[in-house]
């Protein structure tokens, strides 16, 4: 068999720069694999030149971090006329396969068991993978066993595929493996959902891998798993305590009606078609999950938050050029919404400070680093009683002022009306 090969698009990642010589392993690892296939293909690895990125987070002492620009051109690896173009993991819980592509699947629908359709062996399979005759446009689903009679090299190089799909949650040992506990852990989804709001102080702290990774934070997806399977082996009495408590907010959550829950199912509808969409869709319809499944589950959060923060800026007034006062001026009097609220962590553990947005009903940007949690969330409307004007900045193109020292409290449904 001959080989061939073509390039999709490139994809370019700001990598710390501790992190290249980790990339570079796995790019060399990866070709080494191919190597031995006797396969011509190869992912190739292109690093720019570092740049320096300052933090200027108010109250917090300047930091300086190296990122690196590497740009990774990953082939798509055939043999023949046959290429590689999805692989499909099983959640024995849930009973569905969630698909990871690599290539565009439009207009295939995969078999809904574990069919091998070059052997024909019909079993329950962990990772089955898709591959596609770019003569015919015919698709097929192959086991693991049988993939390399049509691509010339085992699967093990597939994860480096996938290095875009960080933002969902996924990791390669549950891309290769079904993750652990997969048949033996079962989590509910709405509790998932549930703990994952919870957790993630409703969706304004949810640490996504890419973040965990850069920020050298856990995973939010991870925490989860910790408080629905392994709870009782955290040795910290204080963490137990709080995963104790985080899981008994969420099942009073999980069990109430018309709850948030509800909505962040809901936001599903939000999402454009696409894998993603396939994904969730097929998981939420099950009441239950398998514990290699709950990443995506719980990143439907990110889903909902992204709605509200959308649905706050359109019921907002439109953003207006200008700012609201001088610096060091004293605003008194001042009705807004909020539009978001995110954390802001210290490099030095000096602890948490909160950027909270908010647009005036004059149409002002106003943008306050808190140095504690405010209970406040996106679309939340508040009275500023006072605020200080610290500085003028412009940022996406909007005029922001920043104030401190502020005093606010949150309008009820009645005094909004009034």
């Amino acid at each position: 068999m001959t080989s061939a090969s073509e390039t999709v698009s490139s994809v370019t990642y700001d990598v710390p720069a501790y992190h290249v010589d980790m990339v570079c392993a796995a790019v060399d690892k990866a070709n080494r694999r191919l190597a031995r296939s006797d396969n011509p293909d190869r992912f190739t690895m292109c690093v720019g030149a570092a740049f320096a990125v300052r933090d200027r987070t108010p109250g917090f002492p300047t930091m300086v971090r190296e990122y690196v620009p590497v740009t990774l051109n990953t082939p798509i690896i055939s043999v023949g006329p046959w290429m590689f173009a999805a692989t499909r993991r099983y959640d024995p819980v849930a009973q569905v396969y969630v698909t990871f592509t690599h290539t565009s699947l439009t207009g295939y629908t995969p078999p809904e068991d574990g069919i091998c359709q070059h052997c024909g062996v019909r079993r329950a399979r962990t990772v089955v993978h898709i591959v596609r005759n770019t003569d015919t446009g015919e698709y097929r689903q192959v086991g693991s066993s049988c993939l390399e009679m049509f691509l010339g090299v085992q699967p093990m190089t597939w994860p480096l595929l996938f290095a875009h799909k960080i933002g969902e949650d996924i990791d390669d040992a549950e891309l290769r493996f079904g993750g652990a506990g997969v048949g033996t852990d079962i989590a509910e989804v709405r509790e998932v959902i549930a703990l994952a709001w919870v957790l993630s102080d409703r969706g304004t702290d949810y640490v996504t891998r890419e973040v965990a990774d850069f920020r050298r934070r856990v995973a939010t997806a991870d925490v989860v798993k910790t408080a629905l399977f392994r709870a009782h082996t955290v040795r910290d009495g204080s963490e137990r305590r709080g995963l104790r408590e985080a899981m008994q907010a969420a099942g009073r959550l999980a069990g109430a009606p018309d709850n948030v829950v509800d909505e962040i199912l809901a936001s599903i509808s939000t999402l454009p078609e696409g894998t993603y969409y396939d994904n969730v869709s097929q998981l939420t319809g099950r009441d239950y999950v398998g514990a290699g499944s709950v990443g995506l589950v719980a990143s439907l959060v990110t889903v909902y938050a992204r709605a509200l923060r959308r649905r706050a800026a359109e019921a907002a007034d439109p953003a207006v050029a200008g700012y609201l006062g001088e610096p060091k001026e004293l605003l008194t009097g001042i009705e807004a919404t909020v539009l978001g609220v995110r954390p802001i962590d210290s490099d030095f553990g000096s602890g948490t400070s909160w950027l909270i947005k908010f647009r005036a009903d004059s149409g002002h940007t106003l943008t306050w680093f808190a140095s504690r949690r405010q209970e406040v969330a996106t679309g939340d409307r508040v009275h500023i009683t006072r605020a200080r004007v610290k500085s003028h900045n412009r940022y996406d193109g909007i005029d922001e002022t920043a104030i401190k020292l502020v005093k606010l409290t949150t309008l009820s449904s009645a005094q909004q009306t009034a």
